[in-house]
């Protein structure tokens, strides 16, 4: 069984084909048809993770969060909080996830428990006919 060798070559990636395979130009002007192996492929972009404050409930469904370096990002709730039903209001401390690539929209990823100052409303009991 041979070996596979290695081969370096300087170029730019001028396509990328369907197959995952990339077709490249090399400096000397050649193209030649390039794959990644399973250890060099890129990983997924990690997200940027913020402390911030609900300022604003917009009534579509996203939030306006001021984060703690005082920027503002549009915010949406992430499908777990919303599955679970995870309410979150003006004033409540959240974990917002930012994407590198757009750093005025985020997810809101965890609601922070405050320390509730007023008392739980009283649930009114059920209705019952005698």
């Amino acid at each position: 069984m041979a070996k596979e060798e290695l081969l370096e070559f300087d170029g730019t990636v001028t396509e990328v084909l369907p197959d995952g395979n990339y077709r490249v130009t090399l400096d000397n002007e050649h193209q030649i048809l390039a794959y990644m192996s399973g250890k060099m492929r890129m990983a997924k972009e990690e997200l940027l993770e913020f402390d911030g404050t609900v300022t604003e409930v917009l009534p579509d469904g996203n939030y306006r969060v001021t984060l703690d370096n005082e920027h503002q990002i549009l915010a949406y709730m992430s499908g777990k909080m919303r599955k679970f039903r995870i309410r979150t209001g003006v004033g409540d401390r959240v974990i917002v996830e930012v994407s590198p690539y757009d750093l005025t929209r985020g997810r809101i990823n965890f609601r922070h428990k405050g320390e509730r100052t007023a008392a739980p409303a009283q649930r009114r009991p059920n209705f019952r006919r005698h």
